[in-house]
């Protein structure tokens, strides 16, 4: 028997249309019903993610920023990863400086000085990383 299930948001749970449909909801619902967390996981803010939570009507732990911040089925925070300003910008220089194939964008959300519960992190400046890697032109061409 299932005892939880672990969900995106964007393009799983979310139709093309940002919507969910009738039919998932209802399934959800069943889920919760017999007592199956139906656990949302997402790149997300929490922000992003608690709304999407109330459409389904469901009460249960809620995972963000790809992991970096979980709540409980009460939206107490259970787990939070975060790093410095200065730490996040010398692993992107040296990012950058090692390794020209890799590319970096940066993001980055603070915690707002006083509290706000359902967007307890603001958009401060660029820090977040998304890295990806390119490979060497030489892998792109078929040799024989």
């Amino acid at each position: 028997m299932c005892k939880i299930i672990f969900s995106d948001i964007d393009g799983t749970l979310l139709d093309s249309n940002q919507k969910i449909s009738f039919d998932t909801k209802k399934k959800i619902q069943e889920l919760a019903k017999k007592g199956i967390p139906f656990v949302l996981a997402s790149s997300r803010l929490e922000s992003g993610v608690f709304p999407v939570m109330e459409e389904l009507g469901i009460k249960a732990p809620a995972i963000s920023y790809s992991g970096a911040l979980v709540h409980d089925a009460d939206r107490k925070v259970i787990q939070s990863l975060e790093m410095s300003v200065q730490t996040a910008e010398d692993i992107h220089a040296f990012v950058i400086k090692t390794d020209k194939s890799i590319a970096a964008e940066k993001f980055f959300y603070e915690k707002q000085e006083k509290w706000n519960e359902s967007a307890p992190y603001i958009y401060k400046k660029s820090i977040f990383f998304n890295f990806f890697q390119f490979p060497p032109f030489s892998n792109l061409f078929f040799r024989g």
